[in-house]
């Protein structure tokens, strides 16, 4: 019986391969792939001719018994269009059910576009929260980070290119005080480090392009603390008071911090409590 080799492949720059990889895709009968032609690219640079079939999240359970039929007689890879298999791609669902299905899985390492970002952050990684891509609901995708971000760890998490402003906007609204590194187009000829405030990234990124991983981490004074009860009167007063008045969250919340010397974080879950 053989082996389901899950491999790490580039997340951008071919040369970023293990040896070990690329005579794992040599030696294998079948290399399933999230996506075939992505996954030619890297075979035809390699002048690696074993035959493909694709493999993604939207056929995998389909694929599954091919999959195991191959692995009677011989071993097989599965890898996703760049970087490692079940990191925010499709492979845990492929791993799970040939396991359950009595076959081996070995795991051949690679590149990952969170360390990659992680380590160029400058922020302190041993310990983080990933979260893939976030919802897209602004209540959901804020209170998630809200949740991560109160452990006072970096939060990673991917973003579209098209949906990248409306993010940041978003994030300024909660968490003006942290600081943000934004990696875009990682190892490839464009790539590109942002760190700063997120108001700096809001103004620098105007209409970015390419694949975009996202680490927030925020500053000590944007966690939440317990208010006094004569403190949390007077925000509730003027969060009714400028409600009241029709002013926009964004620019209450901004003129109740100044006035009362209270974090906009706090100030932002009683706005949307009251």
């Amino acid at each position: 019986m053989g082996i389901l080799y899950m491999i790490g492949t580039p997340i951008g720059n071919l040369s970023d391969i293990t040896i070990r990889a690329l005579d794992i895709l040599k030696s294998v009968q079948l290399i399933a792939c999230e996506d075939t032609r992505v996954t030619r690219k890297l075979l035809n640079h390699y002048d690696i001719p074993t035959k493909t079939i694709s493999c993604n999240s939207h056929n995998w359970a389909s694929r599954i018994h091919k999959l195991s039929k191959e692995l009677d007689s011989g071993d097989i890879a599965y890898v996703t269009d760049a970087g490692m298999p079940s990191i925010s791609d499709p492979g845990w669902e492929i791993t799970s059910a040939l396991r359950d299905l009595g076959h081996t899985i070995e795991v051949i390492p690679g590149v990952s576009s969170v360390t990659t970002a992680l380590t160029i952050s400058g922020f302190d990684a041993s310990k983080f929260s990933f979260l893939g891509f976030l919802p897209r609901k602004e209540n959901e995708s804020m209170d998630l980070l809200s949740e991560h971000c109160q452990l006072g760890n970096p939060v990673v998490f991917f973003e579209s290119p098209y949906r990248l402003s409306k993010t940041l906007t978003r994030i300024e609204t909660r968490f003006a005080e942290a600081r943000i590194t934004i990696c875009r187009e990682l190892t490839k000829y464009y790539e590109e480090i942002f760190n700063g405030t997120v108001q700096e990234a809001i103004n620098h990124f105007s209409d970015p392009k390419g694949e975009i991983v996202i680490i927030l981490h925020p500053q000590e004074e944007t966690l939440d603390s317990k208010l006094d009860e004569r403190t949390l009167e007077a925000l509730h007063a003027e969060i009714a008071r400028m409600k009241l008045e029709g002013i926009k969250s964004k620019e209450a919340i901004s003129e109740i911090s100044q006035k009362l010397k209270i974090r906009r974080n706090t100030i932002y879950q009683e706005w949307i409590n009251s």
